[in-house]
Formats: structure tokens, sequence, C-alpha cells
């Protein structure tokens, strides 16, 4: 198993592009950049993506549109920035993973392997 299949979803191209840039030097897999909830659909056809990163305080990404990123993909974790310092109460069904903007993307890359580490986790656990 290799590294995740990254997703990035922000109306704010200079944001989504500093995180992707960032994820990418870091030697993360982040093939899916996507500016709104229709770009994802029609680019996560193609690769299935195993995280998703999306600023949850977007208009566009309401309560609505998670929802049915999780049923459309229901083992993708999301992983939810938010300029709050606390989760969004209105997302928390959806969301995995909360993180505030300030962030620093060496948290935000600990927090992706760690979404991901389950998965790798039970494949050790069911081997041993």
């Amino acid at each position: 198993m290799g590294n995740p299949i990254i997703a990035i979803v922000d109306s704010f191209g200079i944001v989504r592009e500093a995180y992707a840039y960032s994820l990418k030097d870091a030697g993360l897999n982040v093939p899916l950049v996507c500016k709104d909830w229709d770009d994802f659909k029609r680019k996560s056809t193609r690769l299935k993506p195993d995280i998703c990163l999306v600023n949850v305080d977007a208009p566009i990404y309401k309560h609505l549109c998670l929802a049915e990123m999780k049923r459309e993909w229901p083992a993708m974790k999301i992983i939810g920035y938010t300029i709050d310092d606390r989760p969004r109460t209105e997302h928390v069904a959806e969301v995995d993973i909360f993180l505030p903007f300030h962030t620093s993307i060496e948290r935000l890359c600990a927090q992706i392997k760690f979404a991901f580490t389950p998965f790798l986790d039970n494949t050790i656990a069911a081997v041993a």
C-alpha cells in the first residue's frame, strides 16, 4: 500500500494550490485539486480519493455536499479545515478530522498519515 490519493477542494485558488504544492513537496500524492463540488465529482470518477481535504467554511460545501461525499465515497476520510479552533457542529457527522486554518503543513501531513493509518493497521492486525 502506497501513499493515499488525496483530493483538495477549495473555492480559493491560492489556498488549494498552496496546499497541493506543500503536500506534494512533502511526498504525498495529490492528483485531485478541485475548485468546487462539481469539479470534485467529475474528477473523482477516474481516481477514487482516500482522503479529501476541504474548506468547511466555504458556503458551497455546506452539509448537503459533505453528506453526499460520505454517501458516494464511504471509505474516504474527510479532513475539514476551518477558521474556528474547534469542530463545526453542523459538520460533525461528515468530517473525520477538523483542523484550524493556522495548522502547519507538518501537522497537516501528520493528520493525513493518521487518517490513512487505520487501513494499514487493520491489514497488519488481520495478518497477526
